[in-house]
């Protein structure tokens, strides 16, 4: 009898096993389904006379095919979103990273079905990627703020022209979890920075010809040496039209100017000194 007893207290401890076993299973069905579908499974899961390995199993895939389900869709939300950011084709985005044809329809209604294992990886793989296109992008347009805010201090840029970039300063010191506004990464956005920085750079060295211009100018003055300033000043702004390389040459030969006549300012200056010691 004691034997018995035993034996059937072991089966019993094994029954209550295998039933928490069920339901813990039919708990995290439910919950996947519940945050697929926003609604409350109706079905029952769990037979209470049907507890054998076999039923486990097909259980156990039952969660694993909507856990899957569930990651895709959670995929699929992150690759909507983040396209919205970028401004990029999201049903270009989805075409080429999942096979499954109806995901991008399915997603909208929620009926997610025959999803494979491929689909659920390729579906990661675009997320990272566009992850990092968004990581990328946000640490371009992060520089091109600094650089921006830079220029427009040299040049004292009024608060009116700045304001148009606004929404590129407005990154430089964010996360990119914090970027979530349409289209705040647009690759518009960054080439219409690329240009105006191109323009502003311009300017500074057109600015930086003028400021030694009129250094030399002084000097020459100091000197009393005889130069035709508005000769010079039409010769420069000529050569400005040349664009930026051609700029970069004249700050060059300007500054040898400016250095000989330095040296041809002191060697005077020297002269005269002798001449008053006379």
């Amino acid at each position: 009898m004691s034997s018995i007893k035993q034996t059937l207290e072991e089966l019993q401890r094994k029954r209550k096993e295998r039933m928490k076993e069920f339901c813990d299973i039919q708990s995290q069905i439910i919950q996947v389904h519940e945050a697929l579908r926003g609604s409350i499974v109706d079905e029952k899961l769990v037979d209470d006379k049907d507890f054998t390995t076999k039923r486990l199993r097909e259980l156990k895939l039952v969660l694993q095919g909507r856990q899957r389900e569930k990651k895709i869709s959670d995929n699929i939300k992150s690759i909507h979103e983040v396209s919205d950011v970028l401004s990029v084709d999201l049903s270009k985005t989805v075409d080429e990273v999942i096979i499954h044809p109806s995901l991008c329809s399915s997603f909208a209604n929620s009926q997610l079905n025959n999803i494979s294992d491929v689909s659920s990886s390729r579906s990661g793989e675009a997320v990272d990627s566009l992850k990092q296109e968004k990581e990328r992008r946000l640490r371009k347009l992060q520089d091109l703020g600094s650089t921006l805010i830079e220029l427009w201090n040299t040049l004292d840029t009024p608060a009116d022209e700045r304001e148009r970039f606004d929404p590129v300063t407005a990154l430089i010191s964010v996360t990119v979890e914090e970027v979530t506004a349409r289209g705040s990464l647009a690759s518009d956005i960054i080439k219409q920075a690329n240009v105006e920085i191109e323009k502003l750079k311009a300017s500074k060295m057109e600015k930086l010809v003028m400021e030694k211009q009129k250094e030399l100018e002084e000097i020459n003055k100091s000197t009393h040496i005889h130069v035709d300033t508005q000769t010079a000043r039409h010769i420069l702004i000529t050569s400005q039209e040349f664009g930026g390389a051609h700029i970069s040459g004249l700050l060059s030969n300007m500054d040898d100017q400016i250095l000989k006549a330095k040296e041809l300012a002191l060697s005077r200056k020297e002269i005269l000194d002798k001449v008053e010691k006379l």
